[in-house]
């Protein structure tokens, strides 16, 4: 006699289903439904890989063990190299370190041009795979000089006046 419950799993991210158990057993004897395909049925809270629902341990004994494969890894290093796209603060701060070079509001954007320096060598500190080291040194020495220029000329130009 087939069991009542009506099964539902996700394949290729799309929700499949309801199927019986026994069509159940049969996508996991045929390697669609694997140890790690989430499950779900009237009863259960949440969704959950089939080989950690009782009703369907057994199936895996039996079945065929999946083929590992290595997880695709895509290598962009030579982009995010040269543009670190993936350190915001750093790369936002390298442009910023260059607009301050503007008179006047270049010490505003001076400071900013540091702290984003700052920000950027800290993500690069606790997760390298984001890069951005140059840009974020760049982005404080700059700054950092255009601050100083900055400074120097307010105080010369308040020196002859008085």
């Amino acid at each position: 006699m087939e069991d009542a419950k009506r099964w539902h799993y996700v394949l290729q991210a799309d929700k499949r289903g309801p199927v019986s158990l026994d069509v159940l057993r049969e996508l996991i004897a045929a390697g669609t439904v694997q140890r790690g395909t989430h499950v779900w049925c009237e009863g259960m809270s949440t969704w959950r890989p089939a080989d950690s629902v009782d009703d369907l341990r057994q199936f895996f004994a039996t079945a065929p063990a999946a083929p590992v494969m290595a997880p695709t890894v895509i290598e962009d290093n030579a982009v995010s190299t040269i543009i670190p796209y993936k350190n915001a603060p750093a790369l936002i701060g390298y442009y910023v370190s260059i607009a301050s070079l503007i008179p006047l509001l270049g010490a505003l954007l001076s400071i900013a041009a540091i702290v984003l320096g700052f920000v950027g060598l800290s993500n690069v500190r606790k997760r390298p795979e984001v890069k951005g080291t140059a840009h974020a040194i760049i982005a404080i020495s700059l700054g950092a000089i255009v601050l100083l220029a900055h400074i120097a000329g307010v105080v010369l130009f308040l020196s002859n006046r008085f």
